[in-house]
């Protein structure tokens, strides 16, 4: 159950790090606004474009989950 609670307070560092972004003048991009980050996101399709590149871009930067053997 450590491992557990230890990933997740990981990935909520991680996520309050890269929480929000903006769009660039066109539309057409969005940009991470996390600290240290400034990624840049093709979103051509418009909002929901965005927050599917957003929402990969916030699951590539968690750690890997720890996997443990299971008790047999």
């Amino acid at each position: 159950m450590t491992a557990v609670l230890d990933f997740i307070d990981a990935a909520a560092v991680v996520l309050a790090g890269h929480a929000t972004y903006t769009w660039n003048k066109n539309v057409t991009r969005i940009r991470c606004n996390g600290t240290e980050c400034g990624t840049v996101l093709e979103a051509p399709g418009g909002e929901d474009d965005a927050i599917l590149a957003f929402a990969r871009h916030q699951a590539e930067q968690l750690p890997e989950p720890v996997h443990y053997p299971t008790p047999t």
